[in-house]
């Protein structure tokens, strides 16, 4: 599942970003949906070229599994300009659906 996120966001595919999701997750502690102009500003403005996971850990507890480490974002303005690394910490917090796919429940991350 986190290696699709990274997939989606690295080709700038909200549509496929989002729909990692269950109907009600939390990003940073706010509902997804309040994420998604500022999904699609970003995806405007900037062209990713590379996100890296660092230093992966998982940790499973009953139906929840939580992926969390550091991540490397590489970014250069579409409309020109220098490179631009974003760096900070991340964990997903994934539960199953009801078809047994592992959704993103919870988003958590910070930037350097």
């Amino acid at each position: 599942m986190v290696e699709e996120f990274i997939r989606a966001y690295r080709e700038e595919d909200l549509t496929s970003l989002l729909s990692l999701f269950s109907h009600d997750a939390l990003e940073n502690g706010e509902p997804v949906a309040r994420y998604v102009p500022r999904y699609r500003q970003f995806f405007e403005a900037f062209r990713v070229l590379e996100y890296r996971l660092l230093d992966r850990e998982i940790h499973a507890s009953g139906d929840r599994v939580k992926v969390k480490g550091s991540y490397l974002v590489s970014l250069v303005p579409r409309s020109g300009g220098n490179l631009y690394w974003v760096r900070g910490t991340v964990a997903w917090t994934l539960v199953k659906d009801g078809d047994g796919r592992w959704l993103i429940d919870a988003l958590d991350y910070t930037m350097e």
